[in-house]
């Protein structure tokens, strides 16, 4: 479906952004509780694998959008 597809790739961003937000707050975590490094560097770890995630649905998304319509997205910012 490269409608679906389409909207995959544009959720990329927004992943992204999510991962940055939460590193951004789990850096400002760690000076404020240094107790708690263990566990927040889980937590970071975690949104990296998200992150990650995020991009091979993406990298299927343009797979797909290039088999069914053969356009070739990768690379470019919008559709």
């Amino acid at each position: 479906d490269p409608l679906l597809a389409r909207r995959v790739r544009e959720q990329d961003d927004v992943v992204d952004n999510a991962r940055q937000l939460i590193r951004r707050r789990i850096l400002q975590d760690i000076k404020l509780h240094p107790e708690n490094v263990e566990s927040l560097l889980r937590i970071n770890s975690v949104s990296k694998h998200i992150e990650r995630l995020a991009d091979m649905a993406t990298n299927v998304a343009e797979d797909v959008i290039y088999m069914v319509e053969g356009d070739i997205v990768r690379h470019r910012m919008t559709d």
